[in-house]
């Protein structure tokens, strides 16, 4: 396993300030991350024959970042704007501390009802995100799956094989994906957890601004180059989780 690459392209819709985001680690394997023609955000892994997977690991302390805030922003609820919990007219009526006292209660509020989607959706599954495509039939559907492991996230694309007959779009679909490719839509309506969506595009804009030219080395980077130099291979590294 090699370590990761990013690379930012023109988004081929031509909108400015949005970049199809690629991601690899070997010569053929890659996950791409960008906004469709109805700026929709997408999640696509391509060229991954036998092992849909993909590792966001320490080895680029930064992406791994965006990736950790993403993953408990969903886990915690933390998915709604601050201006989400604004009280109309509170201000006109109660003093500032009286304010931040009703948001805060509205913040928690909306966190609970948020981690009840989650769960009750199967968004959150223990201790995994799971975000499945509405562009197909539930028993039929791509979708990826986001698990945490002691130095990287793991990212598992999978697709499910309904015991009926199939119509063009499904069988398609699965075609693709036993060729290597496949892509989960992350729809900004129609999804009963669309709430989070605002994870996700937090995490592309995240994306969107990081220094690839002369990124800054961070701490957890360095100590990780002196465990391959002593012997240890980044694959073990980053597949590693408490347990195994």
């Amino acid at each position: 396993m090699d370590k990761i690459r990013i690379e930012r392209n023109q988004n081929k819709e031509g909108y400015s300030r949005c970049a199809n985001i690629s991601l690899k680690r070997d010569d053929e394997k890659e996950l791409n991350i960008y906004l469709g023609s109805n700026f929709e955000l997408h999640f696509a892994l391509n060229n991954f024959a036998n092992d849909p997977t993909f590792y966001i690991g320490i080895d680029n302390y930064e992406l791994y970042q965006i990736f950790d805030t993403l993953y408990n922003d969903i886990m915690t609820g933390n998915v709604g704007d601050d201006d989400d919990f604004d009280i109309p007219f509170s201000s006109l009526i109660f003093d500032e501390e009286e304010n931040l006292r009703r948001k805060e209660i509205r913040k928690k509020e909306y966190r609970s009802r948020a981690l009840n989607v989650a769960h009750n959706t199967g968004l959150i599954d223990g201790e995994s995100i799971v975000w499945t495509s509405i562009d197909y039939p539930e028993e039929i559907a791509p979708y990826f799956k986001i698990d945490k492991l002691d130095n990287a996230y793991r990212i598992s694309f999978l697709i499910d094989t309904a015991e009926r007959p199939l119509i063009r779009c499904e069988k398609e679909a699965i075609a693709s994906y036993n060729d290597g490719h496949t892509t989960v839509k992350i729809r900004n309506e129609g999804y009963c957890y669309c709430m989070f969506t605002g994870a996700f595009i937090k995490a592309y804009k995240a994306l969107l601004e990081m220094e690839l030219d002369e990124p800054q080395i961070h701490i957890a980077e360095y100590l990780l180059d002196k465990e391959l130099e002593s012997g240890k291979s980044l694959e073990h590294i980053l597949t590693l989780k408490k347990g195994d």
